[in-house]
């Protein structure tokens, strides 16, 4: 995965789901196209700061500093409608502004099940403090999970830096046809000579796509229930 802004994710996402309820309720009575919506968005991107990621440690601090923080998306919220008030008033003359929506698409072309960035908080059930300097594994039918490129790694050390915080991005599994929805059941473990073996199950359900999605997409992001180790008995 090549290095990313993850805030051009978030404020398109978003935009889009602005014009796409517009087109629907009619309410604020401004032009929809493409057009429009790319000009709202680049408005937003040139006010905010970047977050560019490209491995699990990229996406460890992005949860930590930015996916939670619900002010900085209301803030990005009230920036793409004031965009949208720019674009109404410097409207392109010479675009035909009644073109569709162009969304983003992957790479390699096939049938594949597109596993969603996997995340969560390890955290000593006595104290509730985070957990660092421990490894975590993520497994399926008994084997390590590939990843999605070298810069995410299994098993994953959580960092000091990111108390608690683990991250994994799954290669995807091959389909034999687009549509078809699977449930694929994952394991979680740790060993920690102090606190008791850590064996989490979950479970993820996927449609199959036509496309290896390689790309962060924090639509696609599943946040797991918060961990907890048990000291180990003495």
């Amino acid at each position: 995965m090549e290095i990313h802004n993850i805030i051009e994710d978030i404020v398109y996402e978003t935009a889009l789901e602005i014009f796409e309820d517009e087109e629907v309720s009619k309410k604020a009575n401004f032009c929809t196209c493409s057009q429009c919506l790319k000009d709202a968005v680049c408005f937003v991107l040139n006010r905010v700061e970047p977050v560019y990621i490209f491995s699990s440690r990229g996406a460890a601090h992005f949860k930590m500093h930015y996916f939670d923080n619900l002010q900085r998306k209301a803030d990005i919220v009230t920036l793409i409608h004031k965009g949208i008030n720019r674009v109404i008033k410097v409207k392109r003359p010479h675009f035909p502004h009644d073109s569709v929506h162009v969304s983003k698409s992957g790479t390699e072309e096939g049938y594949y099940f597109n596993f969603p960035v996997i995340t969560g908080k390890i955290l000593d059930s006595v104290t509730f403090s985070p957990m660092s300097d421990i490894e975590i594994y993520l497994f399926f039918k008994g084997k390590t999970m590939k990843m999605i490129n070298p810069n995410w790694q299994n098993p994953y050390t959580i960092s000091t830096i990111t108390p608690g915080i683990f991250s994994f991005f799954p290669f995807p599994i091959d389909a034999t046809e687009i549509g078809t929805e699977k449930e694929f059941e994952l394991e979680l473990t740790s060993r920690h000579k102090e606190f008791e073996p850590l064996t989490h199950y979950f479970k993820v359900t996927i449609v199959s796509e036509n496309i290896i999605e390689d790309y962060f997409d924090y639509n696609k992001y599943l946040d797991l229930k918060d961990i907890h180790l048990i000291p180990a008995q003495k």
